[in-house]
């Protein structure tokens, strides 16, 4: 049939981490499954469908134990968009997303997000966020806490000039949350050379 596409079913997770439509849980979702539902459609389909870049995410943040604001810093996201494909509106998740950020979403892997705690940035960004949590009321304890990094990890940040990528990411996803924050107030993470 001429102009018609092909759709593939593709395997995604519920909310409540149940199997959604027959397909398989979100850790079986693998890369392939994602970059054959982004080139279904031909070279730049307007639309792909979002059930597995949610699914992806849900991995994502299983395997590196974020929540979605720190998740929306690794991936280069803004905290409400990440949020807006994980929960939608109204409780109304979206059915599709745009090609360029399902092309973000898949450059960023499982793998990625475990070793955060073992990968460098620089502390520039990050010691920015501290200042910002502290000049809103935040205690160097009560921050600590909330990243879970001990005092002298944050300590550390005055002295150093990297510091724990996971650490980066906790404390940026932390002060995006601060009220009147803007995602790219505290600018991209960047890998230490």
């Amino acid at each position: 049939m001429v102009g018609s596409s092909t759709r593939q079913r593709v395997p995604v997770t519920g909310q409540d981490g149940s199997v959604d439509r027959g397909g398989v849980k979100a850790d079986e979702v693998r890369p392939g499954d994602l970059t054959r539902t982004l080139t279904t459609e031909g070279p730049d389909p307007a639309w792909v469908d979002a059930r597995p870049f949610r699914a992806h995410l849900r991995l994502l943040m299983a395997a590196g134990s974020l929540d979605p604001g720190e998740l929306a810093v690794v991936l280069g996201l803004s905290t409400v968009g990440v949020r807006h494909l994980l929960e939608g509106r109204a409780g109304r998740p979206p059915r599709r997303i745009s090609p360029s950020t399902a092309r973000r979403l898949l450059l960023v892997r499982p793998d990625d997000v475990r070793g955060l705690r073992c990968a460098l940035t620089p502390t520039g960004a990050v010691w920015e966020a501290l200042r910002r949590l502290q000049a809103a009321g935040w205690s160097t304890a009560e921050v600590a806490t909330a990243v879970g990094f001990g005092l002298p990890a944050l300590a550390a940040l005055e002295v150093d000039e990297r510091c724990s990528r996971l650490l980066a990411v906790r404390l940026l996803g932390l002060a995006r949350r601060l009220p009147g924050a803007v995602d790219d107030d505290l600018g991209p993470i960047r890998t230490a050379a």
